[in-house]
């Protein structure tokens, strides 16, 4: 699930980044493609402890920001979708806001799945 997730979530980065280019050359933009990786991303964005190997308190992990990562994209995506529609700078300050803030949660997430990975690898390895 954590590959599947992460890799569709960069997809959906990398998508965003052909977007932009679109929108600065003026060119017709497609969002269909960044549909179906948001829709790919949220379906695996969702990791229970009890996956791993058995670690102290595992319990204490959280891996919410994983959803909260793909929530706040697609809240960007919303932005990006309406500043095509008007190219109002605000709208377009406020993309960059929420996908800022998406990739924070995202960060949050690949640290915490590393921490659990990490300490469950350990845990099964003694």
């Amino acid at each position: 699930m954590n590959q599947v997730f992460t890799t569709r979530f960069n997809k959906i980065d990398q998508e965003i980044g052909n977007i932009l280019g679109k929108v600065m050359l003026e060119e017709p933009v497609d969002f269909s493609k960044i549909h179906e990786f948001m829709e790919e991303a949220r379906s695996n964005a969702v990791i229970r402890p009890e996956d791993f190997t058995p670690v102290q308190d595992f319990n204490s992990y959280d891996f919410g920001s994983a959803r909260q990562s793909v929530e706040e994209y697609q809240k960007a995506i919303q932005e990006l979708m309406a500043y095509v529609e008007t190219k109002d700078k605000e709208i377009l300050k406020s993309f960059y806001k929420k996908r800022k803030q998406a990739l924070e949660y995202y960060n949050s997430y690949t640290n915490t799945y590393d921490l659990i990975f990490k300490a469950s690898f350990t845990s099964a390895v003694r």
